[in-house]
């Protein structure tokens, strides 16, 4: 009996791993169901981020026969089966209006939460950051006009925002509306990190640690992410590092060691020893990514619908996520989570079953769902396609 209960395990387990040609093959069906057609999105803002604790690396995909593109992930490690199949689906992101259309992953929030930031493009005023909560509810608006950039402590609630329209990089609580709290460095900021602390991870001590500000240009300073006095500017912080073509930087990390910038002009990733920034750059790759992330000695990066990653110490390139391939494999229906798939809180989502298959909607503050599928389930009695949403519907 023993024997024969391992198995059945083994074979769930397979089910959920193995390539699949039909929802039934899935293990859970219909809250998982067996896809192919996923397009990596890579441009408009969409970014990647790493879940350091779970070992997981976050983006954004699109399928062909879905109106809500998904956060999905996949682990951090190569793994024995190279055809997508152990994807995660983290977030069906919901929430395309009139108005407002979803484009996709800024970067995680925190770990333990799984909440993460997602960029809205408002049709009139343009770019905005929001928080995307794990039960599929979009909380609120981060900054407005440019997406920002940030660094989370949940433990402590605490937010750090680098937002290029203000020209400030402020300290606040994390998520408070219209209200990113006390100013900690004046001047341009397009982007900031830290070594210390970093968006996906809960550890960490923002007392003194390290932090890095692009200031949009071509100048990387080091200030700190508790300064002696706030308000400082940052053009009188330590400079780190200067390119020497304005305008060239895309995006950089640190480690503790190295700095590493993708540099649009050349077209190719470089680390610098943060010891010596006046010493020469190392070429890490030699293309451009989309978007990238430090761990761990390895760089982490989108680019030509693939999720890669490369040693910066030996050079060993491996392919963790390739949307070109088009191999069918197991996820979740949409809006539900968990290792069943079957994770759907009805406190504030709606599960509406099309085609025998279910999806786990959002509930709007007023009691409608926030997309709809029938005209029952909306209090007027009336659900209809949004204009100028691109087919969505709405109540």
């Amino acid at each position: 009996m023993k024997l024969l209960l391992l198995l059945l395990i083994l074979i769930g387990i397979i089910s959920y791993t193995s390539s699949c040609d039909s929802n039934g093959s899935c293990g859970n069906s219909p809250f998982t169901l067996c896809k192919n057609n996923a397009t990596l999105l890579e441009n408009g803002g969409q970014r990647i981020d790493i879940d350091k604790e779970n070992g997981r690396i976050l983006f954004t995909i699109k399928y062909s026969d879905e109106f809500e593109p998904r956060v999905v992930s996949v682990p951090i490690q190569p793994q024995v089966n190279e055809n997508g199949n152990y994807l995660k689906s983290q977030n069906t992101l919901f929430g395309q209006t009139t108005y407002t259309k979803v484009i996709g992953l800024l970067q995680l929030v925190d770990s333990k939460s799984q909440n993460i930031v997602i960029d809205i493009e408002r049709r009139i005023a343009g770019p905005t950051s929001n928080i995307f909560f794990t039960n599929n509810t979009i909380g609120n608006e981060l900054t407005w006009n440019q997406i920002g950039n940030f660094i989370f402590k949940q433990s402590t609630n605490t937010q750090y925002t680098c937002w290029p329209y203000a020209n400030k990089i402020f300290k606040g609580e994390i998520g408070k509306y219209n209200d990113l709290g006390e100013t900690l460095y004046n001047g341009p900021c397009f982007e900031m990190k830290s070594n210390g602390i970093n968006t996906a991870t809960t550890s960490g001590n923002d007392d003194g640690s390290d932090l890095y500000i692009y200031d949009g240009t071509n100048v990387i300073y080091k200030g700190s992410l508790s300064p002696k006095s706030n308000g400082g500017y940052i053009r009188d912080l330590p400079m780190v590092y200067n390119e020497s073509k304005a305008y060239t930087i895309k995006e950089f990390d640190v480690s503790t060691s190295d700095l590493y910038y993708s540099n649009q002009f050349d077209k190719k990733l470089y680390s610098i020893s943060l010891s010596n920034t006046f010493g020469p750059k190392k070429t890490i790759l030699s293309d451009l990514p989309t978007s990238f992330k430090y761990y761990n000695d390895f760089i982490y990066y989108s680019l030509n619908g693939k999720i890669s990653r490369i040693n910066v110490n030996t050079g060993l390139n491996e392919i963790l996520f390739d949307s070109n391939l088009n191999k069918s494999h197991c996820i979740c229906a949409q809006g539900f989570t968990g290792d069943s798939c079957d994770h759907c809180d009805q406190s504030n989502n709606l599960i509406s079953w099309v085609n025998g298959i279910p999806r786990c909607i959002p509930l709007t503050n007023d009691g409608n769902p926030i997309t709809c599928d029938y005209n029952y389930q909306c209090k007027s009695g009336i659900c209809r396609e949004v204009p100028i949403s691109g087919g969505v519907k709405g109540c």
